[in-house]
């Protein structure tokens, strides 16, 4: 917060933008939209290199999904924009050491029903004894547009089970994917990223479709997640 407790000017401005973005009638996300216009997404805010206060943010959102489960509850947590200009590579890095943090400081055990290894189909990011889908928007992508909500990065933090009705294979959840694929390959010029898939299907890695490419290369490489060691089965 400022010196006087309120808000930084530049929080207000991106929140300006990102609802902007979600609310247009093209964007791809119904579940964003929808979640703006019914009141169901929290936000919170990081100075620049400062996470310490994250974890206590994301435990109080955590608690507030857990007390209304019929609610799709998401948190978006909106990062203090750079001042200079910065690569997609860069954003990355910063996405994942956000949530290495998170992890590194997590009181709670892993939950015993998701792999610890991002390499399994099943494992996706868990604080707080809760699995969640996690996503990045940031100011560096210039083609997948849908992922550009303003100039800060923005961390979308969904937990699993909001999920549990439209996952994969469901009527609701193949309609529903069905259209944000539309409305995304409309917007961009370009199909969905290959890497983009249903959880669980064991052709998918979740944490590839946490921070996507600025266009349809494959995702390569090792997962830049990393796991505490008391975590690790092998120690």
């Amino acid at each position: 917060m400022n010196e006087d407790g309120g808000l930084p000017p530049w929080l207000n401005q991106e929140y300006k933008t990102f609802r902007k973005v979600v609310l247009d009638p093209e964007f791809p996300c119904y579940f964003g939209t929808s979640g703006e216009k019914t009141g169901e997404l929290r936000y919170a805010y990081a100075e620049e290199g400062v996470w310490t206060h994250v974890p206590d943010a994301l435990r109080t959102f955590l608690a507030l999904s857990r007390e209304h489960p019929r609610i799709r509850h998401a948190l978006a947590l909106f990062v203090e924009p750079s001042p200079r200009e910065r690569t997609l590579a860069e954003y990355r890095d910063q996405f994942w050491s956000i949530l290495n943090f998170l992890h590194e400081v997590d009181s709670s055990p892993w939950p015993l029903n998701r792999p610890e290894d991002p390499e399994d189909p099943l494992w996706e990011f868990c604080f707080d004894g809760e699995p969640m889908f996690v996503f990045a928007s940031c100011p560096a992508y210039k083609k997948r547009i849908s992922r550009e909500l303003g100039r800060s990065l923005v961390l979308l933090f969904q937990p699993r089970r909001v999920f549990d009705d439209i996952k994969g294979g469901t009527k609701a959840g193949t309609r529903a994917r069905e259209v944000i694929r539309r409305k995304m390959e409309k917007m961009e010029g370009m199909p969905a990223h290959p890497d983009m898939g249903n959880y669980g299907d064991p052709s998918v890695h979740e944490w590839k479709q946490y921070f996507l490419p600025d266009d349809n290369t494959p995702v390569a490489g090792r997962c830049p997640f990393h796991r505490k060691p008391q975590y690790s089965k092998s120690s």
